[in-house]
């Protein structure tokens, strides 16, 4: 049986692998969003998925440390490593102190914050083929292009709230209370001031440029606007 399911919310991937380990579907392969599964007794297995400090593989350390612990190494899709062990053999949790579960998490956040950035780069050049070529499929690109950064900015949203709450916990478990948060003015608005000033010295000479400058100008109020909501805080009035 293949299913098409493609998660970038590691958690509810484990929950839904986990749910179909108890109707007796087992994974046994992943490719792009497609899981191949096999009928296997019900409750057979239970699922975990982890982060890899490699793209595409791990070290022989890890691959030492599942066999020992007699935990099943069944796919590795880019940072994601898919893992299974018997669920006779007891409850699997692969980070038990919530220090470990703080750095798991911050370092999925790390490789959302650079995907992010990486598909907000390739929307800006996109922008900018589509006002210069004046081609419907640069436009069709752009709008992929921005959803897509859109999609990764809230997902490492989301797991800044899981850290958040962590926090909080280890606060509460240590007997004391959570170091205030430091409210600072949003990077996005910085950001957007930057290219704004980028733009305005801009001298463009060409179609091309003139395209150009007008794209990160665009961005940059986008930018600033966001930056400006995010940050917000400042107008508000202490009570």
């Amino acid at each position: 049986m293949i299913k098409f399911r493609l998660y970038i919310d590691k958690d509810r991937e484990t929950e839904w692998l986990n749910d179909l380990a108890k109707q007796g579907k087992t994974m046994s392969g992943f490719f792009a969003g497609f899981c191949r599964f096999e009928d296997t007794a019900p409750g057979l297995w239970r699922y975990q998925v982890d982060f890899s400090d490699r793209f595409g593989s791990v070290t022989e350390e890890y691959r030492s440390l599942m066999d020992e612990l007699q935990i099943e190494i069944v796919q590795i899709w880019g940072y994601w490593v898919i893992l299974r062990k018997r669920s006779a053999d007891g409850p699997f949790e692969m980070y038990t102190d919530i220090e470990s579960k703080i750095e798991h998490y911050k370092k999925i956040r790390r490789l959302f914050q650079a995907v992010t950035l990486i598909e907000l780069a390739l929307f800006i050049f996109e922008m900018i083929c589509a006002i210069a070529l004046g081609e419907p499929a640069g436009w069709l690109f752009m709008m992929i292009m921005g959803l897509l950064a859109i999609t990764l900015q809230r997902q490492a949203n989301h797991t800044s709230q899981i850290i958040s709450g962590l926090m909080e916990q280890k606060g509460a478990q240590n007997d004391r209370c959570p170091a205030p948060e430091k409210k600072q003015v949003s990077a996005i608005l910085l950001v957007g001031l930057l290219l704004n000033a980028c733009a305005v010295a801009m001298q463009p000479s060409t179609k091309f440029m003139h395209s150009a400058k007008l794209a990160v100008q665009i961005i940059a109020i986008i930018a600033m606007f966001a930056g400006i909501y995010r940050t917000r805080w400042v107008f508000r009035s202490k009570k």
